[in-house]
Order: structure tokens, then C-alpha cells, then sequence
């Protein structure tokens, strides 16, 4: 050892100033200490932060990629009807949780086949079927208008040597027309009878049942909001345009409340399947 470092390492033979020697190495101590711990704080809690954001951003990327697979299977693949989520609060918290069980399980189901498919592959030997590309034929229960057209007078004169041309044969070809929905007012007219020589004893013709009592539907309107909220998926705001469009005033509330009643309505055929299903 130099005597440099020997030197350096030489302590007080003083006891009071060995003592404050110590005191103060002692403090030092404490206070890099102190900042070490300090250090150590800030650093655990940055990386607490940094783990929270790589969750979130966990999280999002699997909603991200969620999201996509629902739109990829949306457009490419076979067409689903979707449960609209505010459609759920017209149902008991057990009927939504039975439908969206059963809605993951068809998904899942719907994954496991289209994995399946993707790694059998095409069989080699099969040859793809190719569609027609003629024009289906128009369903025969449609009603059929027919429309004639025939030659006027001038037009039968053959050109060739001036005798009336005569009819050989027709082409039939088939248009199809829409007809725009109609309503009507249906006036219930309830006859009431009295007895003329008692002047008393009044009786009033009974009407039939109606689905919303005191209401404005009949059954058939009633069953079109049902089937285009939830068979054609129309929105109620949609359909308050469609009838406001015939001169109706709706109120979205007024649907709303219609579609309840049908609800209430179909809850003992509702209660029957269920009881034949178990």
C-alpha cells in the first residue's frame, strides 16, 4: 500500500472528531440511501405505467382485431342476422343472456367450420359448379296483370302487296312491378239497440278483440313494425320516416310501445316452445 492511500485511510486518533468523522459518513450514507429509494419509486412506478398502457393497448388491438374478424365474416362470409344490442332491453336479463350464449355458440361454431375448411382445402378432383347466369323464373303465385299491344290498323297493311296482315303468334315477356304498400282506415261501428217500449234495457254490439285494446294498430300493422324492426331489421326511426311519408305521424315512443304489446302478446306461445323444447 502507498503511503498516499495509507495516508488517506488514516482515521482520527480524537474520539469527538473520530465521532463527527462517523456522524457525517453516516448521513451521507443515509441520504444516498434515501435517494436510491427515491429512485427506485420512480422507476417502479413508470414501469407500473408502462405495464397499464401495454394492457389497454393489449386490450385494444384485441378489439381491433375482433371488430375486424366480425366485419371480414360480415362481408365475405355467409350472411348472419345480428342481434342489435338495444334491441336486448325489450327482453328479461335471462332471455338475454340465453341469446347471447347461443349467438357465441353459433360463432364458434361458425369458426371451428371455417378452420376446418381451411385446412382440409379443395379436394383436387372436385370441379366447382358453375352457376347459371340465365334469369330465374318469377314465382307462379304471384298475381299476373297482362298487358296487350297490338299492330293499329295502318300498321297491319303489309308493305309488300297492301293485304292485312294476319296474327301468327305473340312473345310473352314477364316485368316485375312493386306496388307500394297501402293503408286504410278500418271504422268499427258498434250498433247500439233499445228497447222503444221499455225506453230502457240498452245493449251495444260487441266488437271483436283487438291485440292493443283502446289502441290505434290492427293486427296487420301491428305484425309489419314486429317483422321490419326484427325480421328486415328496419330501425324505428326508419319506419316513422316510411309512414310519415303516407301523411301518418308516428312518434318512435308510439312503436315502441306497439312492439311491447306484441310482446306481451306472444308470451304464451313463447312459454309453450319453451315448455316443448325442455
Amino acid at each position: 500500500m502507498s503511503k498516499d492511500a495509507s495516508h488517506d485511510l488514516s482515521l482520527p486518533n480524537d474520539p469527538a472528531v473520530l465521532r463527527d468523522v462517523l456522524l457525517r459518513q453516516r448521513e451521507h450514507f443515509q441520504a444516498e440511501r434515501a435517494r436510491f429509494e427515491r429512485e427506485l419509486a420512480q422507476r417502479t412506478a413508470t414501469l407500473a405505467c408502462l405495464e397499464q398502457t401495454v394492457v389497454a393497448q393489449q386490450r385494444t388491438i384485441e378489439r381491433q382485431q375482433h371488430r375486424i374478424a366480425q366485419l371480414l365474416r360480415r362481408t365475405f362470409g355467409p350472411r348472419q342476422e345480428r342481434i342489435d344490442l338495444d334491441q336486448l332491453l325489450l327482453f328479461d336479463s335471462a332471455d338475454v343472456s340465453a341469446l347471447v350464449e347461443e349467438r357465441e355458440q353459433e360463432e364458434r361454431e361458425q369458426e371451428e367450420r371455417e378452420q376446418e375448411a381451411a385446412e382440409s382445402g379443395p379436394e383436387p378432383s372436385a370441379k366447382r359448379r358453375r352457376r347459371g347466369h340465365g334469369r330465374r323464373a318469377l314465382p307462379a303465385h304471384l298475381p299476373r296483370e297482362q298487358r296487350r299491344y297490338e299492330l293499329t290498323a295502318a300498321e297491319r297493311q303489309c308493305p309488300g302487296c297492301g293485304e292485312c296482315r294476319q296474327e301468327i303468334g305473340e312473345e310473352t315477356s314477364e316485368q316485375l312491378e312493386y306496388v307500394p304498400a297501402s293503408f286504410k282506415v278500418i271504422e268499427h261501428v258498434r250498433v247500439k239497440y233499445a228497447c222503444r217500449h221499455c225506453q230502457e234495457h240498452v245493449r251495444l254490439a260487441a266488437k271483436p278483440s283487438q291485440p292493443v285494446e283502446k289502441g290505434l294498430p290492427g293486427p296487420g300493422l301491428l305484425a309489419q313494425v314486429v317483422l321490419s324492426k326484427y325480421g328486415d331489421h328496419t330501425p324505428l326511426y326508419r319506419q316513422e320516416d316510411i309512414f310519415s311519408r303516407h301523411g301518418i305521424l308516428l312518434r318512435r315512443s308510439t312503436l315502441c310501445d306497439w312492439i311491447a304489446a306484441a310482446a306481451d302478446l306472444a308470451e304464451p306461445l313463447y312459454a309453450r316452445m319453451c315448455e316443448r323444447v325442455r
